[in-house]
């Protein structure tokens, strides 16, 4: 069972015990040493009182409710989905009218802080006083909360924090703080800036982008983005990854036998061993992950599954399999071949591809435990 199902069949008090804990957790992570949630916001200072916003599953966001604190999460942030975009809608009216705690579910309380406490957890050294606004992660093996730190005399996001919420977390935010380490050397421009990483805690800090969200399409932009990434003179194959995936699964022994058997049969069909430039691979290339900023060129974000020893036109597979997955697109083969560059049409493009959905499909299967799962997913895309 995941454990999305799992929370929703636990009995509401559970759940509620469970709530707080995790918010408490994440508060004390964040805020600095000795912080502790008060059920009676007026005890604290008007910018330590925030509203928490229930998600499905658990807490899924913590925002000021000072809303000059609060606006420019909302013009940085945009759900894809129709009915998510249309409930962010909801709440981004009732909290710039000063109604938010009027939404069922949705908390207020306030942070007690130790004034004298300094914010050097989360490399703050500014005169200004940070204001948090924090997103809690979906429940899985790499659970993790983001906050994003305003600068309460820019009124602007300045830096990302990343926690980790479990082993496996820990080491996605390290091994992504090490991918932007390498790219502010090697490719700036690309990635946002890391600046630091807690190794005891797992906690990292990083710039935060400030841009537009893009829409769903695919356009020339992506491309020039995509080219900017490191080519090293290595060559690589799809049959050396398959058959590194194929290494992969027989060390995994949590997986259901016909899962196994089911993405060995694929990757073998997808082998092939034809000598392909190694290229930088973002990893998960989608349209929430990237962001064009205001001089017109585009930048990504989260680059925990960043790779350097990449398949050319994974990442451009990787968008379009991605939303087939997540909004049950029609996956128009024959549209998205059109929109690949002349240069490419040498590749085993069919084999990429193949692969691209396989290795994705692996990931997810991994979280669900379920053969069943990972057959649909593959169906929805055609393959």
């Amino acid at each position: 069972m995941s454990i999305t199902r799992f929370w929703l069949f636990l009995p509401r008090g559970q759940r509620d015990v469970l709530y707080n804990e995790l918010t408490q957790k994440v508060v004390q992570k964040i805020f600095p040493a000795g912080s502790e949630i008060t059920k009676n916001p007026l005890e604290v200072s008007p910018e330590d009182r925030f509203w928490l916003i229930p998600g499905q599953n658990g807490p899924r966001w913590l925002i000021p409710q000072e809303k000059k604190y609060g606006l420019s999460m909302f013009q940085q942030w945009r759900p894809y989905n129709y009915t998510s975009r249309i409930k962010w809608k909801i709440i981004y009216m009732a909290y710039y009218t000063g109604r938010l705690g009027l939404i069922p579910g949705v908390k207020s309380i306030g942070i007690a802080k130790d004034s004298k406490k300094a914010w050097s957890h989360i490399h703050w050294d500014r005169e200004s006083v940070p204001i948090p606004i924090i997103y809690f992660g979906t429940p899985c093996s790499t659970h993790k909360a983001v906050a994003v730190i305003v600068d309460s005399f820019k009124m602007q996001p300045s830096i990302i924090c990343k926690v980790p919420l479990s082993d496996l977390a820990a080491k996605s935010i390290k091994q992504e703080y090490n991918i932007l380490c390498y790219l502010k050397q090697n490719n700036p421009g690309v990635a946002p800036i890391p600046f630091f990483l807690d190794r005891e805690s797992g906690a990292a800090v990083q710039e935060a982008i400030i841009g537009s969200p893009l829409p769903r399409t695919f356009s020339g932009l992506h491309w020039k983005f995509l080219e900017q990434l490191a080519i090293s003179d290595n060559a690589t194959s799809v049959f050396e990854h398959s058959q590194s995936l194929l290494n992969l699964l027989s060390k995994i022994d949590r997986l259901e036998s016909k899962t196994k058997i089911l993405l060995e049969r694929l990757l073998k069909e997808c082998r092939d061993s034809t000598s392909l430039p190694q290229i930088f691979v973002h990893g998960d290339f989608a349209p929430w992950n990237i962001k064009k900023i205001d001089n017109g060129s585009l930048m990504a974000l989260d680059w925990e599954m960043g790779d350097p020893n990449g398949l050319p036109v994974y990442d451009f597979f990787y968008f379009f399999i991605i939303q087939a997955y997540l909004f049950k697109d029609k996956f128009n083969l024959n549209r998205i071949f059109k929109l690949l560059p002349e240069y490419s049409k040498k590749y085993p493009l069919l084999q990429i591809l193949k692969f691209t959905a396989v290795s994705l499909g692996f990931r997810l299967s991994k979280e669900e435990q379920n053969t069943e799962y990972l057959e649909n997913f593959l169906r929805n895309i055609n393959l």
